[in-house]
């Protein structure tokens, strides 16, 4: 934060311009930048609940729209596409595939 601060990467401020409103750096002001701090982190808490009810109240609205599926349909098994222009070729011939996947999966 010091270092942010020293530079004026926070949307111009400088460690001074921050003093200025109440937000030091120096070991005695600790205590207050942590209530500062903790009053930002339970505001970014409400609006990220506020965001996500309606998030979901939206979706629900949306599918409440949508028809039902039926439950006596039967699932549909979609095959991956087989456009193979040479089907004499051995499995032996065929190159391997090879899928990404993320790391731990």
């Amino acid at each position: 934060m010091c270092a942010v601060a020293g530079r004026g990467l926070y949307h111009g401020f400088v460690a001074d311009d921050l003093g200025r409103i109440g937000i030091g750096f120096a070991l005695d002001q600790m205590p207050a930048l942590a209530t500062i701090v903790h009053r930002v982190v339970a505001e970014d808490h409400e609006r990220r609940r506020l965001t996500a009810h309606a998030v979901r109240a939206s979706y629900v609205a949306a599918t409440a729209d949508v028809e039902p599926i039926a439950a006596d349909t039967a699932p549909v098994a979609i095959s991956p596409s087989t456009d193979r222009t040479h089907t004499d070729t051995s499995p032996a011939e065929v190159a391997p595939r090879l899928v990404a996947l993320a790391a731990g999966a």
